[in-house]
């Protein structure tokens, strides 16, 4: 089985055919996530982690509890960020804010609208 997959910004840019490992083949979609996120270099290399994306397949959302089944050979699996902090960038890599950094964020970004 092969895959088509394609991220979209704020992750790294990625469009790229994977087949997952024959000799550890994912149950889940959330093993899937965990499998991505190891195995693509843009996603090893810019710190994204399963829990940080959601996986879609024809702008439908697969949950984390969904057998591996549900995606077939060929299907085209769109990565997209989600979570607190999404958009909030360090280098290419995801950063969590907490609450006081996203008010300060909103803060910054409501006096620039003004300008």
């Amino acid at each position: 089985m092969r895959l088509r997959i394609q991220s979209y910004s704020p992750l790294p840019d990625v469009k790229a055919w994977f087949v997952p490992d024959v000799q550890n083949v994912p149950e889940s979609i959330l093993d899937l996530k965990n499998s991505l996120c190891r195995r693509v270099h843009a996603f090893k290399e810019g710190g994204v982690h399963a829990s940080n994306v959601a996986l879609f397949v024809e702008e439908f959302e697969l949950l984390d509890d969904c057998p591996f089944g549900a995606v077939r050979d060929g299907d085209l699996v769109c990565v997209k960020m989600v979570g607190p902090g999404v958009g909030a960038l360090k280098g290419g890599v995801a950063m969590e804010l907490d609450p006081p950094e996203i008010e300060g964020l909103f803060f910054v970004l409501f006096q620039l609208s003004w300008c």
